[in-house]
């Protein structure tokens, strides 16, 4: 029961959205307040900073909607921007038609990469729930730990899923088009790029040490932190302080901001 009722509200949310975006704007205007503290807080911040200025790319959107920050801010303030998703059923199921009314939006069939090819990304193999879409990633070992940990079972097992008795074939591989930044900008140019959002489950360090920071320097760098070790996140926050951001911890992400930011 609670499967379906969960299933009804994403049916009726993403029906909201993609099909009357002004109300479903108007309704986060007049009713939204995030909680203080929160990474949500810190964009409404940011978008009220901005007057609603803002152009992004997030990196790993999959559905658009789910547990996405910015999708709020996209409807109620009308940030544009780019949308990269190299999942093909995620990309054509849901990111598309849920932008497909959307002046500024434009979604990307592919993944962010030091260059322009192909490569593999490793995904829980027997199912396309949003939990298991949500996992994918180019680092297997990150997948591999949620598969150890006994994320993915108990998943499952709520979601009314069979998974394979033998766990070797959880994992399936698929390769993906991946772009770099440079030829990103080549394709899509945008006049400033104010907000990087990064959800690559494990990957996320790696794509921000590709930024070419003297050409692209972003106010905000959003990125999923939790499959960071202590090492490596100490490492990335060390990193980006030499080009002149502090780095917070903010729930299960980090959030960098530019110093000369007043918050």
């Amino acid at each position: 029961m609670k499967k379906k009722i969960k299933q009804l509200l994403f049916i009726i949310r993403f029906s909201l959205s993609s099909r009357f975006p002004g109300i479903y704007g108007r309704y986060y205007s007049l009713f939204y307040r995030p909680e203080a503290g929160s990474l949500s807080a810190y964009l409404d911040y940011y978008s009220q900073y901005r007057k609603g200025r803002v152009r992004f790319i997030q990196i790993g959107a999959n559905d658009g909607i789910t547990h996405d920050p910015i999708h709020k801010y996209i409807r109620r303030d009308a940030w544009s921007g780019l949308l990269l998703e190299p999942q093909k059923y995620v990309f054509d199921r849901f990111l598309v038609p849920l932008y497909a009314r959307t002046e500024g939006i434009i979604p990307i069939n592919a993944a962010i990469g030091s260059e322009d090819g192909m490569l593999p990304i490793f995904k829980i193999s027997y199912t396309n729930e949003r939990w298991a879409t949500g996992l994918t990633s180019f680092d297997k070992q990150t997948l591999q730990k949620m598969i150890d940990n006994g994320y993915v079972a108990r998943q499952s097992l709520r979601s009314g899923i069979q998974a394979p008795e033998d766990r070797s074939q959880w994992i399936s591989e698929d390769m993906v088009e991946v772009i770099c930044f440079r030829t990103l900008a080549q394709k899509y140019p945008q006049a400033e790029v104010n907000l990087v959002m990064i959800d690559a489950e494990g990957f996320d360090d790696q794509i921000i040490r590709m930024i070419d920071f003297d050409v692209m320097r972003p106010d905000v760098i959003v990125f999923e932190s939790m499959h960071l070790d202590d090492t490596r996140h100490q490492s990335l926050c060390t990193y980006l302080e030499q080009y002149n951001y502090r780095v917070s911890q903010v729930d299960a992400s980090s959030i960098a901001l530019q110093k000369k930011l007043p918050f």
